[in-house]
């Protein structure tokens, strides 16, 4: 703000300081006491300096900018607690501050005032004893600023003023004496030297808004006056000041404010009426008689400025204007009356305009005021005081409704005045009972107004209601008119609290019963019922023999149009004493129902009549007549659930009894109306609720069931019946809820984890039974783990045997071949998760027990995502496993052998809980669990420790091969045992027992093979566990692990059974198994294989023999057998060029395997199982057969791939396997086709060195309406088959819902159309582009992809390409995928991969594709994902393609250079001409192919302009229009420039003398001019000319037709 230099000019000549008491002016006007500028420049900071300049500008907001960065600047130097060292602690600071405050506290934005009153109040806590000279500057104005107007403002800074001081209440106190002096100095400067025009600059602010500045100020003013009297008590009328006071109330400018002329003066009114008061009670006004008079004629003259008009805004003044008139009326006796001549007339308009719009006080302030001036009579009673009573009574009844405070006014007035009343008897009492009957018509109902009804059981006689009421309904039933609203009731209501009022009572009930038995009017009915209703209320024993006459006749007056009056009268009086008294109640109910029937009325309505009667009214009904009961049954029979309001109320009623209540139940199920049943089952009785409970389905069909909202409302309910109660049936309902969140858990589809775990309802459910009955957690937890485990896993699946770690020796075990239902293992993982997260919530609950039992399922969820079709790999995650815990400790190998040697007593621990062997099933689970914690041992363990406890291992496995019986379990744990010497197989021990195994099974003959009680089976299994050792510890090339001698026996004794018949017997199958184990692990040996030349043979006898089982479908374990024998093929391929190994073999091997690419095996499905043979299966095709040996089963290949459907195939393995093989073949494939469609060609033009045969190739070339040309390469197209399923199969979904194997079906089918495009001509590659042109496939695959892949997921992309090549489609070579979260994957990076292969193929269609695309912002994201992911590949291809050709051109030619740049990927080619350079540069953008390669022609050397520039054509032509790469483009350019150089002639249509699309030179001669043109060029000229004439001469070029 800039005040101009005017008042500083002043300022210089001027001694008074103002309100300043440290040499500088501090004024609240505009114009006087503003800083100095060179105090302003004399400020330590130039921060502080543009703060104070920012303070000075009239722009409120740059002030409340500046003050914030002020509070700031302080804010920090109180967190530094610098004191005396701040910045703040200089004077001139504190000078130009205090000046600048007085300005800012007048300000209209309360946040300025805020933040300067926080800032002043900051100044101080920081300086503290610093300021104390500036303090008489600051404290006037903090004390003014807790009384600002606006309740925020004073508020804060109280409180911050407050706090400064520490709250201590006696120094507050203190700082009104201290400096009462300037307080009283400030308010003065307000009230009478500063005025509106002196505050506020009218020149750019509004004139009222100037007024409502001032206002605000002088108000706040008025109320620190009123602070500073009431603190300095009496003292202040005698003090030094007295003056000063005086001044201030003597101001004519300060009492002329005191008016209501405006409303916005109202806060300022009432602060004067305060600081009349207060000074009245001070007795100032004794000694300053003349302010008093002035201060009273004002007053007087106010109440004249009320009137009708804004009386609704100055209404809430007006008890405080009472108050002080009743107080002023003290003085002398009502001396202040007669200082206004017209005082008593003022007063009387006063009381009329405001008693017609009151507040609450208002009456009771008017009667004291009627008390006060009494002996003044300054009104009379009858002609003034009266009306005035009236008037307002009648201004209450008149309001439309009672609003806020309308009771509390009515009850007010009514104590006032019948007060008023009895002080003037000679009122006639006529008017009180008028008034009475008016305010009973006023259509307000007495139960709104509660006090007002105690008021009048005192003033009104029961005999006048009485009469009032028989007289009213008299003239009601005679003349039909209309009563007020309410008001028989509120006769009725005032009647019932009137003391002594039995007679009036039984005269009513008479009077009713004579009416209503005399067909009295619908209305004299109606207010005849309301009345019996309210005697009923009235309890009244006086009138019960009355009352039972009324319902006696009640059947009798009972209509369609009054039945709910009169059956509001029967439920209540069902609901009394009364009914106790009456002899003819049930008679009366009975006929009541009976009449109610006969009018038709709502089944629901006489549902709600029946329910609200007393309980012990209807059972007596329902004993002595079945039509209620057969009423209530029917009407259950036929309940539709439309209202919940009429289920509410059955439910609430007493007519559901348990058979009833199942009837609804049932009802609604059928209906699907349960959570409306449930909705309204929390009003049944607790019987009712625990029937429903206990002995109905409605827990087990109502939780979990509907939704979660249902599930929670129904838990509440019967939560209640849960708590540590010992009761049955609370104890029954406990275990039936813990059964039904278990039964839930196992059929959910959701699976615990410690993310959902608080969101689920069921284990909040779960939590909440365990809190309220601790005892409940038993039915959670099973007491015998492996019954329960049992339970839901009955056999062990065969197919473990391949996932498990525990592989073959899974077959030491009986294993069931069927397949099982794994979905009961999902059911016992879900519940296993669930009490997992229980005990880890009670940890208290975990037991050895628990632990085994969390381990086992543990490994089952791992066979289940080895087996299931959909995997998830939350199902694993348990916490309290034997692996995880620190118990796990106490399991090892020494402990072990303890435990099974009978070393280690009695004692009960987690290990003897493992080997505990109840069932097979369990013990298998066990063994592993056990195997997997050894293991975790072993590899800390070191060999000498290992090697101690070879005897123990030892005598424990030869007890076990020795042992007359067989034993599963000590067989299993024997292999657990011998797998941890992997390490140490040249152990002497070691070899004893791999010798030992193998004695077993030497001259075993056919006949004992198979017996039950051979063990040759377990002894092999254990002779393959020792087989298995670690590379990494011992080298196994010269190791043998069976003596050669012993171990030709043993092939003797094998070869032998394999000559037998006994190998094609069903139950030979598992041995079959092992054989195939037993020679892939001894071959890995070469010192075996060596040794043994028949070995090979028979292994391969073996291997075709057990390929050829692999293709029926009623081999048992078939897919534990193709495994193996695969498996074994990977070893024997490794002999195949051997001497032993015959071609018979080799052929019978590789067909076997082909044939496995194309079974539908009939329990395939698309697991881990299934991945995992088909990756091995495509790896060994791929690494094993030729390319060249695959291409005769191309037709079954492509017809295999041609007959899956999306939905029907079992396997996404085996659709990957022959699609990826098949583009093997294929790419073989087509290298013969390029051969065979060049031979073609030649043998369609034999004579192409002949100039007109030149010519008539280049038209068929260039006709695209030949038929021959078309004809000719049909053999060489893309199959119409495939073509069929790209144009057929368009997915129509998105990726995200469309199901996975259809999706990557069709890309497959994309994936083998391109690698038609591998390795083939260039005529070749445009017959293909054409073909899928036709069919408008290269654009809609484009727009596809485009609008498939989130072209914003960058981050999937660049994790993907991380590892894998977006050019090649080798990720699945490495990695199959089954799932459809993976499917989801692959297709999103083959769908990339497709791009590429599009981008890389298809050449410039690329580019006209991309620039077609209408939308900018797709556009803008394919470029940049093109330019991120495809583009930097296909610019290195096309200059990897160069670099390799660059140094074969360069030897072609020496005047060749070629320069590439990979930074700018730009390859420029220069010719050395003359000591000059002719240059051209491919230039390729960074989102190639988008935009097409720019040819530009860098310099020009020994040409024209023009053949130049047709040059640069056509080398850009054959990038743009040819489908042509760089390298092509280079070629043709360097060609071009060499033969320009070497003497060729040139065409005269295209200036080139190599034709850009077929090479050929310009050998067509004009006969008539002599010049050359290309045959291609020439043709195109008659076409376009439409006739054959030279285009230079225009003579006649002939040729043959």
């Amino acid at each position: 703000m800039s005040f101009g230099n005017l008042s500083n000019s002043f300022q210089a000549y001027d001694n008074d300081f103002g309100l300043g008491h440290n040499g500088a002016r501090i004024s609240l006007n505009y114009f006087d006491g503003i800083p100095e500028q060179n105090l302003l420049s004399s400020l330590v900071s130039n921060n502080l300096r543009l703060i104070f300049k920012s303070l000075l500008k009239r722009d409120d907001t740059t002030k409340e900018k500046a003050l914030n960065d002020l509070n700031g600047l302080i804010d920090d130097d109180l967190s530094k607690q610098l004191g005396k060292e701040s910045q703040f602690n200089d004077d001139i600071f504190l000078i130009c501050w205090s000046q600048i405050f007085a300005k800012l506290i007048t300000n209209e934005s309360k946040s300025i005032r805020i933040s300067s009153n926080s800032f002043t109040i900051k100044l101080i806590s920081l300086l503290n004893k610093s300021i104390s000279k500036f303090l008489k500057d600051f404290i006037p104005f903090l004390l003014l600023g807790t009384c600002d107007t606006d309740s925020m403002v004073s508020k804060t800074c109280k409180t911050e003023f407050e706090k400064c001081f520490n709250n201590d209440q006696m120094k507050l106190n203190a700082l009104w004496k201290v400096f009462q002096e300037q307080i009283i100095c400030l308010i003065k400067e307000i009230l009478v030297n500063e005025s509106v025009d002196t505050i506020s600059d009218q020149r750019y602010i509004d004139a009222e808004e100037a007024r409502f500045k001032y206002n605000r100020l002088s108000t706040s003013a008025i109320n620190l006056l009123i602070l500073t009297i009431n603190a300095n008590d009496e003292t202040y009328v005698k003090a030094d000041f007295k003056d000063i006071y005086k001044d201030i109330l003597s101001s004519g400018s300060f009492w002329k404010s005191f008016n209501l002329l405006t409303t916005f003066n109202l806060k300022k009114y009432q602060s004067i009426l305060n600081l009349i008061y207060i000074l009245y009670s001070t007795k100032f006004f004794k000694y300053n008689k003349d302010i008093f008079k002035t201060a009273i004629r004002n007053m007087f003259k106010s109440l004249t400025q009320i009137n009708k008009k804004n009386i609704a805004n100055l209404n809430t003044l007006i008890p405080m204007i009472l108050d002080t008139l009743v107080k002023l009326t003290e003085y002398k006796d009502g001396r202040i009356w007669s200082y206004d001549k017209d005082s008593n007339k003022k007063l009387q308009e006063f009381l009329s305009v405001t008693s017609k719009n009151v507040t609450p006080h208002y009456y009771d302030n008017l009667f004291q005021l009627y008390n006060a001036t009494k002996p003044l009579n300054l009104l009379e009673v009858e002609k003034e005081w009266l009306p005035i009573w009236e008037n307002s009574l009648g201004a209450l009844n008149n309001k439309p409704f009672i609003g806020r405070y309308g009771a509390q006014l009515f009850s007010e007035f009514w104590k006032n005045f019948h007060k008023f009343l009895e002080q003037n008897p000679e009122i006639n009492e006529e008017h009180l009972q008028g008034c009475i009957m008016k305010t009973l018509k006023n259509g307000n109902s007495m139960d709104a107004l509660p006090d007002l009804k105690n008021v009048f059981q005192d003033i009104v006689r029961a005999d006048h209601l009485e009469e009032l009421f028989e007289n009213t309904i008299s003239q009601l039933d005679a003349e039909s008119a209309q009563l007020p609203k309410h008001y028989i009731y509120n006769i009725l209501t005032i009647l019932l609290v009137c003391p002594s009022n039995e007679d009036s009572l039984k005269k009513l009930s008479t009077f009713a019963l004579e009416k209503l038995s005399n067909d009295p009017s619908p209305v004299v009915q109606q207010e005849l019922f309301t009345l019996c209703k309210k005697l009923i209320d009235s309890k009244s024993n006086a009138i019960g023999e009355e009352l039972s006459n009324v319902i006696y006749e009640l059947p009798t007056w009972v209509e369609k149009s009054n039945y709910k009056s009169a059956m509001d009268i029967l439920i209540k009086y069902s609901n009394s004493e009364f009914i106790e008294t009456s002899d003819n109640w049930q008679s009366s109910i009975q006929d009541f129902f009976t009449v109610c029937l006969s009018l038709d009325i709502k089944s629901s309505e006489i549902i709600t009549l029946m329910a609200s009667i007393n309980r012990n009214c209807y059972e007596q009904l329902v004993l002595s007549d079945d039509t209620v009961k057969n009423y209530v049954e029917n009407y259950i029979d036929s309940f539709s659930f439309e209202s919940v309001d009429d289920l509410k109320t059955l439910f609430q009623s007493h007519l559901i009894d348990d058979h009833l209540l199942l009837r609804i139940f049932t009802k609604a199920e059928a209906s699907n109306k349960i959570p409306e049943f449930v909705q309204c089952a929390s009003l049944l009785s607790n019987q009712l609720k625990k029937y429903l409970f206990l002995d109905s389905s409605f827990l087990f069909k109502t939780m979990f069931v509907i939704s979660d909202d249902t599930t929670n409302k129904v838990y509440d309910m019967v939560s209640t019946s849960i708590g540590k109660s010992t009761s049955d049936d609370n104890n029954s309902i406990s275990i039936k809820l813990c059964s039904i969140v278990i039964n839930h858990i196992r059929h959910s589809q959701v699976i615990i984890t410690d993310t959902n775990a608080k969101e689920l309802p069921c284990l909040n459910i779960a939590k909440d039974i365990i809190k309220l009955n601790p005892e409940t957690i038993r039915h959670f937890i099973p007491i015998q783990i492996d019954e329960f485990f049992l339970e839901y896993v009955p056999h062990i699946d065969s197919r473990i045997s391949i996932t498990s770690t525990m592989s073959i020796n899974s077959f030491l075990i009986p294993l069931d071949d069927e397949i099982q239902d794994i979905s009961k293992w999902l059911e016992v993982i879900k519940v296993g998760l669930f009490l997992d997260y229980l005990v880890s919530e009670n940890e208290h609950l975990l037991s050895d027990e628990l632990i085994v039992l969390f381990s086992i399922i543990a490994e089952l969820a791992d066979d289940y995502n080895a087996i299931s079709d959909t995997p998830d790999p939350l199902i694993c995650n348990f916490t309290h496993t034997l692996v995880k815990s620190e118990i796990s400790k106490d399991i090892c190998l020494e402990n072990t052998l303890a435990a099974i040697s009978g070393n280690d007593g009695d004692t009960e621990n987690i290990l003897s809980v493992i080997l505990s062997n109840i069932n097979d099933v369990t013990t298998f689970y066990k063994l592993r669990v056990l195997h997997r914690v050894l293991e975790n041992e072993n590899d800390q363990m070191s060999k000498l420790t290992l090697i101690s406890f070879i005897p123990k291992i030892e005598k424990y496995v030869i007890d076990a091969v020795r042992g007359k019986d067989i034993n599963p379990s000590r067989y299993l744990l024997s292999a657990v045992l011998l797998s941890l010497l992997s390490e140490i197989p040249e152990n002497e021990t070691c070899s004893k027992l791999r010798t030992l195994l193998a004695a077993d099974c030497i001259g075993v003959r056919e006949s004992e093979l198979l017996q039950e009680k051979n063990k040759t089976k377990q002894s092999l299994i254990l002779l393959l566990t020792m087989l298995r050792v670690d590379s990494a510890s011992v080298g196994i090339n010269d190791f043998v692990p069976i003596a050669p001698q012993r171990l030709n026996m043993v092939l003797k004794t094998i070869e032998k059974w394999l000559d037998s018949d006994i190998i094609y017997e069903p139950s030979f199958i598992g041995m079959r198994l092992i054989l195939l184990n037993f020679f892939y692990l001894i071959m890995k040996y070469p010192a075996v294989v060596d040794m043994n030349e028949h070995l090979l043979d028979i292994a391969s006898k073996l291997l075709v023999d057990s390929l050829s089982m692999c293709q029926l479908d009623d081999t048992q374990y078939l897919f534990s057998l193709r495994k193996y024998s695969l498996q074994l093929c990977n070893t024997v391929e490794q002999f195949n060029s051997s001497d032993a190994f015959t071609d018979e073999f080799a052929d019978d091997i590789n067909d076997n395997i082909q044939e496995l690419c194309f079974i539908e095996f009939k329990s395939e499905s698309n697991n881990q199982i299934s991945m995992s043979f088909y990756r091995q299966l495509f790896n060994f095709i791929s690494s094993n057969i030729k390319s060249k040996d695959l291409l005769s089963y191309y037709d079954r290949f492509f017809k295999a791939f041609l007959s899956f459907e999306p939905n029907t195939f079992k396997s996404v393995g085996q659709k990957r396997v022959i699609t990826l093989v098949l583009g093997k073949i294929i790419k073989e494939r087509q290298q013969n086709q390029v051969i065979e469609f060049e031979l073609k060609q030649q043998q369609l033009h034999p004579h192409s060195h002949e100039d007109e045969d030149i010519f008539f190739d280049a038209r068929e070339d260039l006709d695209n309406n030949s038929d021959d040309s078309s004809d000719d390469d049909n053999d060489f197209k893309i199959p119409l088959e495939l073509i069929n399923k790209l144009n057929d199969n368009f997915p129509v979904e998105y990726l995200e819902y469309c199901e996975k194997t259809e999706f990557i079906t069709y890309l497959w089918n994309w994936h083998l159309t391109l690698q038609f495009f591998e390795n083939i001509s260039y005529k070749m590659r445009q017959l293909y582009i054409e073909q899928l042109k036709e069919h408008d496939l290269i654009n809609k695959m484009f727009d596809f992809i485009s609008d498939q892949i989130d072209l914003n997921e960058i981050n999937f992309f660049e994790e993907q390409l991380a590892g894998y090549n977006i050019g090649h489609y080798a990720k699945m070579e490495n990695e199959f995928m089954t799932h459809n979260e993976d499917l989801s994957n692959e297709s999103k990076y083959l769908m990339a991969h497709l791009m590429y292969e599009l981008f890389n193929n298809v050449g410039s269609l690329t580019s006209a594709w991309f620039l077609n695309i209408r939308d900018r912002s797709l556009q803008n994201k394919i470029d940049k994902f093109v330019s991120q992911f495809i583009s930097p590949l296909l610019i290195s291809s096309e200059i990897d393609a160069v670099s390799k050709k660059v140094e074969e051109l360069e030897k072609k030619d020496d005047a060749l250079s070629i320069k590439i740049n990979q930074v700018t990927n730009e390859i420029k080619a220069s010719y050395l001409i003359d000591e000059q350079n002719l240059v051209i540069s491919f230039k390729l953008p960074s989102n190639y192919p988008l935009n097409n390669v720019d040819v530009i022609g860098v310099s020009r050397v020994g040409i024209t302009e023009q053949k130049w520039k047709q040059w640069i054509m056509s080398t850009q032509h054959v990038i743009t229009g040819m489908n042509g790469s760089v390298l092509d483009s280079l070629e043709l350019f360097t060609k071009n420039v060499h033969l320009q150089f070497s003497g060729f002639e040139e065409c005269a249509i295209c200036y080139s003398i190599l034709h850009a699309v077929d090479r050929k030179l310009p050998t067509k001669i004009c006969p008539t001019c002599n010049n050359r043109f290309h045959g291609a060029c020439l043709y195109k000229w008659f076409r376009s000319s439409g006739n054959n004439t030279c285009p230079l001469c225009r003579g006649e070029i002939p040729f043959r037709k």
